[in-house]
């Protein structure tokens, strides 16, 4: 058990006794049950070992260990009332939240005593992508103290953080003992086998932990798999995640459900929508449908509420034709950042991403998906190139990859890489991970144009 880990399982149990205490229902002989099944499923969901990551991972442990708990309680409590059934769910629906919100800020309130010292052995492009990644994710608790200069591709060097923090190859072992490394990560892909093994050989004994990146990084999801074949090993990966019939069922349900939730805001939104349009002088239609690229390349006819003026399409073709700095602009992020053509409601429209409620009138119809791959117009299918075989597996969404990636921000070629990744790392957590990103990219407004 990590120190993070000991904290969660003490606040954890704490939390859950309080809560019990506060439902005074239940006899002390089935309390003592309770609390013991509770922390028992938290260990078995590898709660409190502190692998986490990502504050994605801990959601997904922290999901699975009170789902079973609420099972194995519900079995355990079968001769009890419906009312004490129900008190059991409030129960676990207190302690997840609670268990949440302690997994987010017990790393934020003790990172002094729980941080873990990194050092990378690497200064270049894939070293200075880690590095940003640690820093913009405190959630795994790692503090890169330095970077090691191995190659004298000095790209790290630039970061106002760690342009004082760079070390020669020769000070690395001797750095290491000094400062009390914990974990050493070799962020150098194109490294040989030889040298790598031997710089793993040589830091083992001085830290806690070495990872490294591999080569294939961006090769794997995951759908990987890695055997044993006789002392070498063999990486496979899928060529796309195929949905089993169970999987497109809970989809599917999952999707009426949203489909029939948006609808019913829809009508109120399309009454304001109507009301601001009219009182900036714009008469013409709400609604705007275009045709886009649905499952299997069927096309299908998108709703969405008119952001641009009348005769847009018209409009970018004279703008791209006067000005090339448009044209390449809108051929890289198929968007204009400053798009002369949308109106002032429309502009509001985007920024909060209100424009594509209409399309769960899509979702109810099967043509769309809550979550799912960028609906693409069938001009960009030639731009698509091999992606295209691959996204066209599943239904596009409302939300998805590019949504919570960068939206406006990332270009097109990045769009279809990130959809190209979400073909082929499907399952129904992914979904509910984009989903909850959603809301805090729609709130923060991150990327919005």
């Amino acid at each position: 058990m990590t120190k993070i880990g000991l904290i969660n399982c003490v606040l954890d149990t704490i939390c859950f006794i309080l809560i019990l205490v506060c439902m005074p229902t239940w006899s002390y002989w089935f309390a003592k049950r309770l609390i013991v099944v509770f922390v028992m499923m938290q260990f078995l969901a590898g709660r409190f070992q502190g692998k986490s990551l990502l504050f994605w991972d801990e959601l997904k442990r922290i999901t699975f260990s009170h789902a079973w708990f609420y099972i194995i309680s519900f079995v355990i409590a079968y001769q009890y009332t419906f009312t004490q059934l129900f008190q059991l769910l409030i129960i676990v629906c207190i302690s997840f939240v609670l268990d949440v919100l302690l997994a987010r800020y017990t790393r934020i309130w003790f990172r002094e005593w729980i941080k873990k010292k990194v050092v990378i052995f690497g200064v270049g492009e894939a070293a200075a992508g880690l590095v940003q990644t640690i820093v913009t994710n405190r959630f795994s608790t790692y503090e890169v103290v330095a970077c090691v200069d191995m190659n004298s591709q000095l790209l790290i060097k630039d970061d106002p953080v760690l342009s004082e923090n760079v070390i020669d190859i020769e000070q690395a072992e001797e750095y290491l003992v000094k400062n009390n490394i914990d974990s050493v990560i070799f962020a150098i892909p194109t490294i040989s086998n030889s040298t790598l093994k031997k710089w793993i050989h040589q830091v083992s004994n001085e830290v806690n932990e070495v990872k490294f990146l591999p080569q294939i990084n961006h090769s794997v999801n995951f759908n990987t798999k890695i055997d044993d074949f006789d002392g070498t090993i063999v990486i496979s990966t899928s060529e796309s995640k195929n949905m089993s019939v169970s999987d497109r069922f809970f989809k599917r349900i999952i999707d009426i459900c949203a489909g029939l939730a948006g609808c019913m805001l829809l009508v109120p939104l399309t009454g304001y929508v109507y009301y601001k349009n009219r009182k900036a002088g714009d008469k013409g239609p709400i609604f705007f449908t275009q045709t886009r690229i649905g499952k299997d390349g069927k096309e299908f006819k998108i709703y969405k509420y008119r952001t641009m003026i009348l005769n847009a399409e018209k409009v970018l073709e004279e703008l791209m034709e006067k000005d090339p700095a448009i044209r390449y602009e809108y051929e890289t992020f198929k968007k204009l950042e400053n798009d002369p053509r949308i109106t002032d409601v429309g502009d509001f429209l985007r920024k909060t991403s209100l424009d594509e409620f209409p399309q769960f009138i899509n979702v109810l119809k099967g043509q769309m998906s809550l979550i799912g791959p960028r609906p693409y117009l069938p001009r960009e299918k030639e731009d698509m190139g091999n992606y295209y075989n691959t996204i066209i597996l599943t239904k596009p969404g409302i939300t998805g990859m590019w949504q919570t990636h960068g939206r406006s921000e990332v270009t097109f070629e990045e769009r279809l890489d990130l959809d190209d990744y979400y073909a082929h790392n499907w399952s129904l957590w992914l979904d509910i991970t984009l989903l909850v990103r959603t809301f805090r990219t729609v709130m923060l407004r991150v990327g919005a144009h």
